[in-house]
């Protein structure tokens, strides 16, 4: 077949496009990796570490395969084959995690004896459905050699050393290579305990260009998502080569994550935040990638924020946020003032929030690791932020809120000014601005008598349920530092709890 193969194809040109093809499922599939990664007994799975996506908005959250009918759900041409023998309890081909990842999946999906496969122009192909059919029906006979359990495997089946030989061969047309990928993708179930000699040829296929079309499109997702599946079972090899494929791969994702869609430009991040979580110990951050995407200083615009959040991905996943090896002629101080910077961009929540959480997460970086509590880049960010005090109070409250949630220490700074903007304050703001102060009533002299002078009492009995359950909170934080009659001022205002009707009060 694949000789028939290499004889057919030459003078046809896949483009791939690059709208995914189930951007809601691939956020599935992603989370389900990245949970299948850290583990399902970890404390961390189910939740995420990771800074909040500012880039969603209303209707923006809703499901898009409504919306864009390049949609895999979209799609009616669909084709099937089926198995000559009934397909074994799917129990012994892998672990739950991966079979749900399999139903996720709106290209391949597994139907008791058949196999479905949306029809892109390489699943059309003659060879594919019977080749697919083929690989099927020797893992499920146990025809291919499998490897003992727990032991990595030393050499492929001689079957698919020759599939392997043509996808890395440099002499290998390219439509050959995008056949044989995509047959991966369709049976990554077969090549799974064999992952550790695949990675190297299929990220090689991405970074130099050979996964057609433009950008992320649809058939690089796709080869991520395989590569990502495998990570339990293999990440690029720990040498030279493997860290620098992977690096690249980086590199190329990160230099085009951007897209004018939101929900791709969703997708992109979801993409980049687990290839990072899984790859991490192999891959260098391209700090100049990420300086481009967040130096901009349009008002107008709300591109920054695209690099703003890809720091983000780095710091979640504990690395360092500049890398000289990757920064090219900018220079840390450079780099730390452009993110900054991004304060002064009010116009846009997407970017002056998510840059003040950001920056919390650089203080804790530079506090846990470097040992770094105050520098010229502390200064910078308070110089930025006190004007907003005066002019936009609003931009003033998110950021430091947001700034608190990863460095509270910072906050201490500004805490006089809150106590003083506290009464004068409503809604989320009021919120905001207590729930920084509650992470400080231990660093904050003479804290009863500051917040009874400005109607803390008020704040327990107000009718807002989030106003309440933060002062409560307040008054947990401070019972320590507390007379006895401060306690009994309190006592009336908080027994009164007892019969709210909120589950959090």
């Amino acid at each position: 077949y694949i000789h028939s193969y290499n004889i057919m194809v030459f003078f046809t040109v896949y483009k791939m496009i690059v709208i995914p093809q189930a951007p809601v499922s691939r956020k599935k599939q992603f989370v389900s990796i990245r949970q299948e990664l850290r583990g399902q007994d970890s404390p961390e799975a189910g939740s995420s570490r990771y800074m909040q996506s500012y880039l969603a908005g209303s209707s923006l959250s809703e499901d898009i395969s409504q919306f864009d009918f390049t949609s895999g759900t979209q799609v009616k041409r669909t084709q099937t084959f089926a198995s000559t023998q009934e397909r074994e309890s799917q129990a012994s081909q892998g672990g739950s995690g991966r079979q749900a990842r399999l139903q996720q999946d709106s290209s391949v999906n597994i139907h008791g004896g058949f196999l479905e496969m949306e029809m892109d122009e390489l699943n059309q192909h003659e060879c594919m459905s019977t080749l697919s059919a083929v690989l099927q029906h020797m893992s499920r006979n146990n025809i291919t050699p499998q490897p003992q359990k727990g032991a990595a495997p030393t050499d492929m089946p001689p079957w698919m050393s020759c599939l392997n030989k043509k996808l890395g061969g440099s002499a290998t047309h390219k439509n050959v290579k995008l056949f044989v990928a995509k047959l991966i993708v369709n049976n990554e179930e077969v090549f799974r305990p064999y992952a550790r000699f695949w990675l190297s040829p299929l990220i090689e296929m991405v970074v130099r260009g050979e996964a057609s079309g433009e950008g992320i499109n649809y058939f690089i997702v796709d080869l991520l998502v395989t590569m990502l599946s495998w990570s339990t079972v293999a990440i690029p090899e720990d040498s030279a080569m493997g860290r620098a494929l992977a690096s690249r791969l980086l590199h190329f994702l990160m230099a085009n994550t951007f897209h004018k869609n939101r929900a791709i430009l969703r997708n992109n991040l979801e993409l980049i935040k687990t290839t990072v979580e899984c790859w991490k110990a192999r891959i260098e951050v391209p700090t100049k990638v990420i300086h481009d995407h967040l130096c901009g200083s349009d008002q107008s615009s709300k591109a920054n924020a695209v690099g703003i959040q890809l720091l983000g991905v780095v710091l979640a996943n504990q690395l360092p946020p500049f890398n000289p090896a990757t920064s090219g002629n900018i220079d840390r101080e450079r780099f730390f003032s452009a993110v900054a910077k991004n304060l002064q961009l009010t116009r846009y929540k997407d970017v002056y929030a998510a840059a003040a959480e950001v920056i919390g997460m650089i203080m804790k970086h530079m506090a846990d690791v470097e040992k770094i509590t105050e520098g010229g880049f502390h200064t910078q960010v308070e110089r930025y932020l006190l004007p907003l005090q005066v002019n936009q109070q609003d931009v003033f409250l998110t950021c430091v809120h947001k700034l608190h949630l990863h460095f509270p220490p910072f906050t201490d700074r500004f805490v006089s000014k809150l106590l003083f903007m506290l009464p004068k304050l409503h809604g989320i703001f009021r919120t905001h601005c207590l729930e920084v102060i509650r992470g400080r009533v231990n660093v904050i002299d003479n804290v009863f008598l500051e917040l009874k002078t400005k109607n803390f009492l008020g704040m327990l009995t107000h009718r807002d349920e989030a106003t309440q359950v933060i002062s409560l909170r307040i008054v947990y934080a401070m019972l320590q530092k507390l007379q006895v009659e401060e306690l009994l001022y309190l006592l009336p205002s908080v027994a009164a709890f007892a019969s709210h009707p909120g589950p959090d009060c």
